[in-house]
């Protein structure tokens, strides 16, 4: 058997289904040895058999690459198996698909999307839609991929735009959300909201309108418009242009909230909505703070997701292996994941932190949020146009050199000294 290593023992689950490798020694990379047969890997974990019947996971990665590469051979990973679920029963619209406007009073109506996820074991959260102008199908089509992934309900307003007052955007919203509640099976309590320009500042009011019930909010190119509150419960994906013009605001309004439940989020571009990955990262990042960081007894989603998660970290994901490492250290660091259901994503993070482009990418992440918040608060926010000054350029360009290796980061840090658009 080993020795002078520890390894983690934990509750097997299912083993991909291949023909055992008899016994014979496998070796861990500070030198000791087991004999024994490996039975299967999964999520990172080789399940050996001693002669003794005694069955023993070890991580793959504590092993020579010799040995390593046997196993792979061997056990080809197949994807993380979803546990089943029901669909909820009656529902009074189709899944899988953006249902026409719904009445939800004589002055109120939205646009609605039910993903495919949808547990009946589970009220599912909700994102609001609210922007400069009414939602559209093509608004409600950039955030699919995250409802899918999470079985969250997606909506928006057909009323609310600029020009509308703040308390009949409120009242519209209001309506839609009580005639959600009352037909469909979702939790009134996990609410998100989401919206750019002036409705990325409706956004900030909805949060502290709705703050009994608002878990997360993702304003774009926006701003706090006045003296709001939000609960503590409630996670803030602020996103922003690294040449917008209401970047000072975004980076304030992250000061406001705080480091604790809000991240600064540059685009390359200006005064314009985030690319769609972006949109799936925003309802993402809030997602998860919220199942892990708010949601106590949320157990069978928990499973469901990180199955589906895992597997879209490892197929979707495959061709930008810093986003996957992005994500790995989200959840095991801001997330706390623990136990064997961390088992699966530390192994990737472990993969994926062996190069370096991957851990510099997460650190250049960082550094632009550092960036903004040194040099952006101290201009006491508000829209301005054609604006930067010395020190933002000289830090901004400083920082581009510094991440000349990592194309994505050096870009944004360029734009982020630039004059706004």
């Amino acid at each position: 058997m080993f020795t002078r290593v520890s390894f983690v023992f934990f509750v097997c689950g299912f083993l991909v289904a291949a023909d055992s490798l008899p016994s014979r020694t496998w070796t861990s990379k500070v030198g000791t040895t087991l004999e024994a047969e490996a039975l299967g890997l999964e999520n990172g974990k080789v399940q050996f058999k001693t002669a003794e019947g005694r069955e023993i996971p070890v991580a793959l990665d504590q092993l020579i690459p010799a040995d390593q590469k046997i196993l792979i051979d061997t056990f080809p990973e197949q994807p993380a198996e979803v546990p089943g679920f029901k669909s909820p029963a009656k529902l009074p619209h189709p899944q899988g698909e953006i249902t026409e406007p719904i009445s939800s009073d004589d002055t109120s109506s939205y646009l609605l999307y039910l993903p495919t996820t949808l547990a009946a074991d589970t009220k599912a959260p909700v994102v609001f839609y609210g922007g400069s102008s009414p939602v559209n199908k093509r608004k409600i089509e950039r955030m699919i991929k995250a409802a899918e992934l999470t079985g969250t309900i997606l909506a928006g307003s057909l009323e609310n735009r600029n020009g509308v007052l703040n308390s009949d955007a409120y009242k519209n919203t209001l309506a839609s959300w009580n005639h959600m509640k009352d037909s469909l099976p979702m939790n009134p309590d996990r609410m998100n909201f989401i919206g750019g320009s002036g409705g990325g500042a409706r956004t900030f009011i909805m949060a502290d309108s709705f703050k009994e019930h608002c878990v997360g909010a993702a304003p774009f190119v926006g701003y706090v418009p006045g003296k709001l509150r939000w609960d503590k419960q409630t996670f803030f994906f602020i996103m922003g242009g690294a040449k917008d013009y209401n970047r000072y605001s975004s980076a304030i309004a992250v000061d406001q909230v705080g480091a604790k439940r809000g991240i600064y989020r540059p685009y390359p571009g200006g005064h314009s909505d985030p690319p769609n990955e972006v949109f799936t990262e925003a309802l993402l990042w809030l997602y998860t703070c919220d199942l892990y960081l708010n949601q106590e007894d949320a157990t069978s989603e928990r499973e469901r997701f990180e199955a589906r998660f895992l597997n879209y970290l490892k197929d979707d994901l495959n061709d930008q292996p810093q986003i996957a490492y992005f994500w790995t250290d989200h959840l095991l660091n801001t997330c706390e994941l623990k136990g064997t259901a961390a088992d699966g994503f530390r192994s990737l993070h472990t993969d994926l932190g062996k190069i370096s482009k991957n851990t510099r990418y997460v650190e250049g992440r960082l550094a632009l949020q550092k960036l903004a918040d040194k040099e952006y608060t101290s201009i006491g926010g508000g829209s301005k146009k054609k604006h930067t000054t010395d020190s933002i350029t000289r830090a901004a360009n400083r920082l581009a050199e510094n991440f000349s290796d990592v194309p994505e980061i050096a870009e944004i840090a360029k734009q982020m000294g630039e004059a706004t658009d």
